[in-house]
């Protein structure tokens, strides 16, 4: 038994393909999928493709290298954590440095938002969110990044907002680069 674990823990997780998007279709076909949780979320690998990760605790990914994943258009939402959001290298697997970890849609943390490199003091991985990123009650951290990229982008959050009240306050286009 004790041999069995050893051996699972070298073997590579595996990546995650959400939904897809229609080839050769005018406009472009997105169809979503999701994973939603009633506790915590944590994925140990790479995810791309067209979806949501939800969860009423905490939303984990721990990925491979490469992740991209975009928000169904109709939907806005790429990750909702109802407390907090941490995305990180997965301790497995050796990551490239500069490896791209990119969210197209509304990021959101109940309390934290948190994105490092916990297994290396240098750093391995770009950061880029179009949408929205939101830590409501807690605080952004970035740490070990080589490039980070969040733009706002009303386009994903369109839905999402059109029966709020109109006095609100609306952004048209911002970005920062660190």
């Amino acid at each position: 038994r004790h041999r069995r674990r050893a051996a699972d823990n070298q073997r590579p997780a595996p990546n995650l393909q959400l939904g897809t998007q229609v080839p050769n279709t005018t406009p472009p076909v997105v169809i979503a999928a999701g994973l939603e949780a009633g506790g915590d979320l944590q994925l140990l690998g790479s995810i791309a493709g067209y979806g949501a990760l939800v969860a009423d605790n905490d939303v984990t990914v721990s990925a491979n290298g490469y992740t991209e994943l975009a928000a169904a258009p109709d939907q806005g939402v790429a990750i909702f954590g109802g407390h907090d959001v941490s995305l990180l290298p997965n301790p497995r697997s050796y990551t490239t440095p500069g490896m791209k970890q990119a969210f197209y849609g509304l990021v959101y943390a109940q309390n934290d938002f948190r994105f490092w490199d916990n297994q290396n003091a240098g750093s391995r991985w770009d950061l880029t969110i179009e949408g929205a990123l939101v830590a409501q009650a807690g605080r952004v951290q970035v740490a070990n990044a080589t490039v980070v990229n969040l733009v706002y982008n009303p386009a994903y959050l369109n839905h999402l907002l059109k029966n709020l009240a109109a006095s609100r306050v609306k952004l048209e286009l911002i970005s920062w680069r660190l």
